[in-house]
């Protein structure tokens, strides 16, 4: 899982309460049977970051691919034959960008302006469209391909 944590650059919370809420999912997923997360990768950072320590144009802000290529090395994953799904078009763009199949789920984030980035703004296409998670695992595990 990788995601942003903007949260953290603007003080409301720690990078160690970020660590606290994926142990927390991961025991959630557990307690409900669901297979667990792999690996939980966040970026604290942002462009206009209210504390300075976060305030830097980093690799690992999406919609640059720098985390999706830190999982890839760490845990020998083949991003062609992977694919990204999120809610938000800065999802897809870091997905397309690592050469993933993606898939945008439609929760309302979809249509959210594109994430503060101090890179100039891409359009892409997602390869799938969906309602929900479910949708998109059906087309994941179903083995759908553009």
């Amino acid at each position: 899982m990788v995601t942003n944590q903007a949260v953290v650059a603007r003080g409301l919370i720690t990078e160690a309460d970020v660590i606290n809420t994926h142990r927390e999912l991961q025991n959630l997923l557990l307690l409900d049977g669901s297979e667990p997360i792999d690996a939980y990768y966040f970026c604290p950072h942002h462009p206009n970051a209210n504390l300075i320590e976060y305030r830097q144009d980093c690799d690992c802000r999406k919609p640059k691919a720098g985390l999706l290529f830190r999982a890839a090395s760490e845990w020998d994953i083949d991003l062609e034959h992977s694919w990204m799904v999120g809610d938000r078009i800065s999802d897809i763009i870091a997905g397309k960008r690592a050469g993933c199949k993606t898939i945008l789920v439609e929760s309302g984030n979809h249509l959210a302006s594109p994430i503060e980035s101090n890179e100039e703004q891409t359009t892409v296409t997602p390869d799938y469209i969906c309602k929900n998670l479910l949708e998109a695992e059906k087309i994941i595990l179903g083995g759908m391909s553009n």
